[in-house]
């Protein structure tokens, strides 16, 4: 059994647009029932095809229904179809990833041609592709196009964190090249769990520069000793745990990516939390 989708408005028929609240997190969707399915809709940019998004039933990964795209029914390579299946609105102010997609991909032909596409975006400010202030790519799943067989787990990628209306966009182009496209069990989760629940920040301790290049360091108006500095993965993990002194620069041997920190004193008493965005 999949959970039902987290939302704040009334349910809205597939096709048109919401108007409601921002989503909260965890969200996780199976498109199995009005619940799933709020806030959903399509959103079409090119040839008005026969096939497009709609909900299926049965063969999912858990029943009853997944999201569907028929392959696309276009004369001429000049036809393309850009169908996007846009999210409810989400509130990513602290960013977050994508924890669950489960994407199948039915190819008849076992190519990839220069005009298809398959992806995961991040609009950011409107859910219309053409009016977003950010089209931010997540994940590219144009390579399963090549006729990857069976359901599969998709990327798990992070989302920075970004300020007002965000939603997540599915996009499926083509032209003459036939494939299909499966998705279910969609979840987004807050981008770390093991800082949540911190008092408010004191104004005294800073972690900085943020964004970093892989050095930080941790400033304090009146330093009392050292400071315990944790870092977090996306998932909650900790990757650093280590005691830091005033401005002592501190290296990261960690990839890109949004990370979490928790900043306490000598007494472990909570200073600070906050996300670090680390460049490479």
């Amino acid at each position: 059994m999949k959970p039902n989708a987290t939302f704040l408005a009334c349910f809205l028929a597939l096709g048109q647009v919401p108007i409601h609240a921002q989503t909260t997190l965890p969200y996780a969707t199976g498109f199995d029932d009005p619940a799933g399915q709020e806030g959903w809709h399509l959103i079409r940019k090119g040839v008005a095809s026969t096939g497009a998004w709609s909900y299926e039933a049965g063969g999912a990964p858990s029943a009853p229904n997944f999201l569907w795209h028929d392959h696309v029914l276009n004369d001429v390579a000049t036809d393309t179809t850009c169908d996007w299946f846009v999210s409810p609105a989400f509130d990513f102010i602290e960013g977050a990833w994508i924890s669950s997609l489960k994407i199948a991909v039915n190819s008849i032909s076992g190519v990839i041609t220069p005009a298809d596409g398959l992806a995961v975006y991040l609009l950011v400010g409107s859910d219309d592709p053409a009016q977003a202030s950010a089209v931010v790519l997540l994940c590219d799943l144009t390579p399963l196009v090549d006729g990857t067989p069976g359901w599969v787990e998709g990327p798990h990628p992070m989302i920075l964190p970004r300020a007002g209306a965000c939603h997540l966009a599915i996009k499926y182009q083509a032209t003459t090249n036939p494939f299909t496209v499966s998705i279910d069990d969609i979840a987004v989760q807050a981008p770390v769990t093991g800082v949540h629940g911190l008092p408010p920040a004191d104004p005294d301790v800073q972690l900085y520069p943020n964004p970093s290049k892989g050095t930080i360091a941790l400033s304090a108006r009146t330093p009392s000793g050292p400071l315990r500095l944790r870092l977090f993965d996306a998932r909650g993990a900790v990757v650093m745990d280590r005691l830091v002194s005033a401005n002592e620069p501190v290296q990261l041997a960690f990839g890109a990516g949004l990370y979490g920190y928790a900043i306490t004193d000598g007494g472990d008493r909570a200073l600070r939390k906050g996300t670090l965005v680390l460049e490479r």
